[in-house]
Parts: C-alpha cells; sequence; structure tokens
C-alpha cells in the first residue's frame, strides 16, 4: 500500500512466481488503464471517470462505459541485452540512452522501500530513510534477520 501526496492511495503487487501465468503488468487510474501482457500494450479509456461514475451511478455493481485499443510493441525478452546494446548505441551516436540512470535509481529506490517496509512490518516514505535501509542490509548480511 503506498499513498500519493495528494493522500490518494495505491497499491503495488509485485510476483515472480505464478504458475501458468504470462507477465503482466497493469497500472489502474480514475480515468482508465494500461495493461501490459507479453508485448500487447492494451490503453482502456472509461466514460466518465470511475471517480465521476462511482458518484452519480443508480447501478450498484455497473461500470463506466469502457472503451479499448491495443498496440502490439516490440518483443523485449532478453531486455537487459537490449538495454545494454542501446546503451552502446548511444554513446557511440551522442544520444541519451532510453534508459538512463536517474530512471534506474528510481525503479531500485522503489524496491528497496518494499524490502524495508516488508521488514520492518510498517509504512515508508520516499525518499527512502537511508540509514534504516543500511541497518536492514547490516542485519541481513550478518545473520541477525531473515
Amino acid at each position: 500500500m503506498f499513498e500519493y501526496p495528494n493522500g490518494a492511495p495505491g497499491y503495488l503487487t509485485v510476483s515472480t512466481v505464478e504458475v501458468g501465468v504470462k507477465p503482466r503488468l497493469q497500472v489502474v487510474g480514475e480515468n482508465g488503464a494500461v495493461e501490459l501482457v507479453g508485448n500487447q500494450l492494451t490503453i482502456y479509456r472509461c466514460t466518465p471517470s470511475s471517480r465521476e461514475h462511482m458518484l452519480t451511478s443508480t447501478e450498484m455493481f455497473g461500470n463506466p462505459e469502457t472503451s479499448g485499443e491495443t498496440l502490439d510493441i516490440p518483443d523485449t525478452s532478453g531486455a537487459h541485452l537490449s538495454v545494454y546494446r542501446d546503451f552502446q548505441a548511444a554513446i557511440q551516436e551522442g544520444r541519451q540512452p532510453r534508459t538512463n540512470g536517474r530512471e534506474g535509481i528510481m525503479s531500485l529506490e522503489l524496491a528497496n522501500a518494499i524490502t524495508l517496509s516488508s521488514f520492518t512490518d510498517r509504512a515508508v516514505t520516499l525518499p527512502l530513510d537511508r540509514a534504516a535501509y543500511s541497518e536492514l542490509l547490516a542485519d541481513l548480511q550478518a545473520g541477525r534477520r531473515r
């Protein structure tokens, strides 16, 4: 669970052990959703927004009208190799790589926050408390926590 700066709630679920399920990334918002399954990206748009629908609908379990568009995207299997190749090409061509270090640090910061929260069983905020995370790592390395 997390909370946006405006107080809106959100949640993130991550699993690497789903059997028989294609990897999927889904982001849902007030005006629609995007879903990535395999090499297909589907964009869903809600009319009216889910918030407006919730406040005005007379149906107990009704849904707003939703339209979708599916796009095929390039194969990203072996994604690390393609990132390395793009980085090499960016150096050779004098351009920015498609993924820069700042974006990598942000994803690492989120992963570290999830780890700290799961071990301390409490909410954490971003930017991450470096001292608390360093203490957790020291405890894990010394075998004081499992």
